[in-house]
Order: C-alpha cells, then structure tokens, then sequence
C-alpha cells in the first residue's frame, strides 16, 4: 500500500480488494480473503452499491463453504438471495412500470392523432363550406351584374324610343305649323 498511495482513493481501493481478495481465495489464504472481502462489503455499503454487494455474499459463501463452515456460508448465502430477490423485484416493478408509461404514452399518441384527424377533417369541411362560399358570392355577383346590364339595356331602348317618338312628333308639329 506505501508503493501505491493512489490505492487509498475509493474506487482504486475496491478494486485492489477485489483483486487481492480473488487472489487468497486462489492461494487458499481463507482467513485473508474473508477480511479483505469484509473491508470491501463495508465500502460498498457505504456506497448502497447492491449488486456488488450480492457479488461479496456470494463470495463470502463460497469462502465460508471452502472453510467447513456451513452455517456462516447458509448465513452469506441467504443474504446474497435476498439481495438478487430484492434486486430482481425492484427490476420487475421498474419493468411493469416502463410498460405501464409506454402503454400510456401510445394511449396518448393515439388519442392526438385522432384529434389531429378530426381537426384536419374539419379544416377541409371548413375549407370547403368557404370555397362553396365564395362560389355563391359570385354566382349572386354575376345575376346582379347581368341583371343590372339587361335593365340598363331596357332603360337605354326605352329612352331611344321615347326620343325617337319626341323627335317624330317634332317633326310633325313642325310640319304642321
């Protein structure tokens, strides 16, 4: 540890745990490998890390088992099944309620794209009612002006005749006197 002080830093600590306590382990040196392994399971439990800590009962179990020591590797081996169950249902209910959100998200995007259909539905409606609008503005302009233009025309025959009589019985007053 004097060689490597860069080994005090917490994540490079757990690391050096790990590795050594592997090493005993593979050396036989039980003893060794269950204190390494403790010092480590209190680190990861200041960290709340859980799965690393299943990894440590489970290893504690092993080493316990190698020992002859059954009742404490029972103990470690219990807790290392706790954890995977707690792990394993806190992963089922993040699952049940990712799906729960995915099905209520599709509800929604569902439900806007059928109001969006709807709204573009009565665009076109109202887009429609408009054009028919406007054709019948100038369906009504067009009587009005051909209307207009027809009793222009007769006002304008009306008068032509109404001066063409003045003239001819100006004529003929004209003659007459």
């Amino acid at each position: 540890l004097l060689k490597y002080p860069d080994i005090q830093r917490s994540e490079k600590r757990k690391e050096y745990l790990n590795a050594t306590r592997h090493l005993n382990f593979a050396k036989r040196n039980y003893a060794e490998s269950i204190a390494l392994s403790k010092e480590q399971l209190a680190m990861e439990h200041q960290s709340n890390n859980l799965s690393a800590i299943q990894d440590l009962e489970q290893f504690l179990s092993q080493v316990y088992e190698k020992m002859g020591d059954y009742q404490k590797s029972s103990q470690h081996l219990k807790i290392y099944h706790q954890i995977r169950d707690s792990i394993f249902s806190v992963q089922k209910t993040n699952t049940l309620g990712y799906y729960q959100t995915l099905y209520e998200t599709e509800k929604k995007d569902r439900k806007i794209q059928a109001q969006q259909s709807s709204i573009s539905l009565l665009n076109s409606k109202n887009n429609l009612k408009n054009l028919w609008t406007f054709i019948g503005i100038l369906l009504l302009l067009g009587v009005f002006v051909l209307l207009w233009t027809l009793r222009s025309r007769k006002f304008a025959k009306r008068n032509e005749v109404q001066q063409e009589q003045f003239s001819q019985e100006l004529i003929k007053m004209q003659e007459n006197e």
